[in-house]
């Protein structure tokens, strides 16, 4: 027996009369397709306040006369024109019983005020989660021999020009299919002639008569919306099609440079390029901007919420954000610490960020000088902590990796995973950096103290920073130059490009180079030009750009021999600048110079790590 939808009463309200929208986008979609006739699911809605009237649930429920029945969010901000929110809110499948029943609707209800739906719907859609409202929907559960879904138009065609539909379908009631577990059949099928466009066999799943009527039905569906829509289907076992759901396709007219920009208020604001460009040159796929900009975040939280220089809540903090497809940092929110933790300043901050003083300065809001010491020894006790964060980063490093799983849905849940120790490793890594940054600021203020000009100041700190030791982007330079002179001295009858990344990549027992190069791809193969671009291809992946530059270095005329490095030479620095300048502390200039050049073989090291980190998650993707 197949139940009908009870009547709209005690709170009750029939799937039939939700078409107004205020019973949520789920529930209208399935209003509007039941006018049109189309076989839906008996069933009912029940709202926010339904613990008031449990028998009568309990009565509506005992009405559809069904073994099992499929409990589903319908919110007021769900399956929209603007938006279609899939997947954020929560779903109960094959429930049985009362107390079953009534646990379902609650974890619906619940899922409107998760994290998840904050994060979805005020930092993506920008939408006011506070004035949403919830309504369950509760329908006899299909038992679906094949399910799937259906787009009236090619979702992958940017403004939906195809006149194709697209329908995928899976043996079972489809769960599988939407967690990733097993790959759809899909079949393309044209609008106007309803001949199959694809490689599909049409027999493989679906029948031609059933692959004619979801279309068809499809399409009755899409002109009444008036707009392009998703829908999602079922076939029981007596053949009969049920719609489990419309919505329209919220993403085919939303296309632009600007997109997934980040809402701000641009009164409030002050954003740059500096620093984060150098590191991120160029636009970011979106995938990155989500991924990277979110590790970023989490780092400044770390640091800003360790000293109480949080200007305000969390949730409501956003240190890097994305315009046209381009990080950006927010300088307003940089400028919290100099207010909030002493011994900052805005001139030494934007030294750090920019070179120079700025003209024109981010607003800060000034706290009790109290506070502000507070905040500064705990800001101290941070940055002191930075040893205790390179060993964790190595523990990350050597005992966590992307699992692999045999399926899409285990894949995606470690990945997740893995983005939460991703952002942990950014978080350290920003530590250490913070370390290298406080002693930066201290020589600054010795050699201010001792009358040097800010110009003067930034001379001397270069100066004694250079010819470190140990840092792996540079000994990466002169590995890749050793090759090219060794490469140089060895090639014979190689006049092109194509020759020379033969002869490199070969096995050649009489020449070094390619001996040189496999070892250079072994230690640094994972690097790449933007390195914390997910979609950047590695060296290891790719050789044949890293070998066009080589097969330059080996061409030119240029003397590329360096003369030896003398690590002495910052302690002449030191010396020369306290001769000229008798008011320079020199043991303090000495000391803290010597940590400085330390503490930026700690950054350079924990950030060879991130790159580690980040190239696993590439390849997980």
């Amino acid at each position: 027996m197949r139940g009908e939808s009870p009547t709209s009463v005690g709170g009750i309200i029939r799937l039939q009369d939700a078409a107004g929208g205020r019973d949520g986008g789920k529930a209208a979609g399935l209003a509007k397709l039941l006018a049109l006739g189309l076989r839906v699911p008996a069933g009912f809605c029940v709202d926010e306040s339904w613990a008031g009237y449990r028998n009568e649930i309990n009565q509506a429920y005992q009405s559809l006369h069904c073994d099992a029945v499929a409990v589903r969010s319908s919110a007021s901000l769900e399956d929209g024109a603007d938006h279609s929110a899939a997947g954020q809110f929560e779903s109960v499948l094959r429930v049985s019983g009362t107390d079953a029943l009534f646990a379902a609707i609650e974890q619906c209800v619940s899922s409107l005020s998760s994290d998840r739906v904050y994060s979805y719907f005020g930092r993506v859609q920008n939408a006011d989660t506070a004035q949403a409202k919830m309504t369950v929907i509760v329908q006899r559960m299909v038992q679906a021999k094949i399910s799937g879904v259906l787009f009236t138009v090619e979702p992958q065609s940017a403004r939906g020009e195809s006149n194709a539909c697209v329908v995928e379908a899976c043996p079972g009631d489809g769960e599988q299919l939407v967690s990733g577990q097993v790959q759809a059949v899909q079949y393309l099928v044209d609008r106007e002639t309803g001949e199959l466009l694809s490689d599909a066999q049409a027999g493989s799943l679906l029948t031609p008569a059933q692959l004619g009527q979801l279309v068809g039905e499809a399409l009755r569906a899409e002109a009444a919306f008036g707009k392009p829509l998703d829908l999602e289907w079922a076939i029981d076992d007596g053949g009969d099609l049920f719609w489990l759901q419309a919505r329209p396709i919220t993403t085919l007219f939303v296309v632009g440079a600007n997109e997934l920009d980040d809402p701000f208020d641009a009164t409030q604001s002050f954003f740059t390029r500096a620093n984060i460009g150098e590191m991120m040159p160029g636009a970011t796929t979106p995938l990155t901007t989500d991924v990277f900009g979110e590790a970023l975040n989490c780092g400044f939280f770390g640091l800003y919420g360790s000293c109480g220089a949080l200007p305000k809540p969390r949730s409501e903090c956003r240190f890097v954000v994305s315009f046209y497809s381009h990080l950006f940092i927010d300088l307003v929110m940089l400028s919290a610490i100099v207010g909030r933790v002493a011994g900052t300043s805005q001139e030494a901050l934007e030294v750090s960020m920019f070179g120079r003083e700025l003209s024109e300065k981010p607003p800060v809001e000034w706290i009790h000088p109290v506070y502000r010491g507070i905040h500064f020894i705990q800001y101290i006790g941070y940055v002191l902590g930075y040893k205790k964060a390179i060993r964790k980063l190595e523990k990350l490093r050597d005992t966590v990796h992307v699992a692999e799983h045999g399926n899409a849905a285990s894949l995606y849940a470690a990945i997740t995973d893995f983005r939460e120790v991703y952002n942990r490793v950014t978080t350290l890594h920003m530590q250490v950096s913070s370390f290298s940054g406080a002693l930066n600021g201290a020589l600054r203020e010795i050699l201010r103290r001792g009358g040097l000009s800010n110009d003067e100041q930034m001379a001397v700190i270069a100066s004694l920073l250079l010819h470190i030791e140990g840092i792996e982007s540079a000994e990466i330079i002169t590995s890749l130059e050793q090759i090219a002179a060794v490469a140089k001295a060895e090639l014979i009858d190689i006049h092109t490009q194509t020759q020379f990344v033969t002869w490199l990549t070969s096995e050649s027992a009489d020449t070094r180079s390619p001996g040189l190069f496999a070892d250079f791809l072994q230690k640094n193969g994972h690097r790449c030009v933007r390195e914390a671009e997910l979609f950047e291809t590695e060296w290891k992946d790719d050789i044949h750009e890293l070998a066009f530059n080589l097969w330059n270095m080996v061409n030119t005329k240029v003397d590329r021999h360096r003369p030896s490095v003398d690590a002495n030479a910052w302690k002449r620095t030191v010396s020369r600048v306290c001769d000229d300048h008798p008011k320079v502390n020199r043991r303090a200039l000495r000391m803290v110079a010597k940590r400085a050049r330390d503490a930026v073989r700690h950054r350079e090291y924990t950030k060879s790590i991130l790159i580690q980190m980040t190239s696993r998650l590439r390849h997980a993707y």
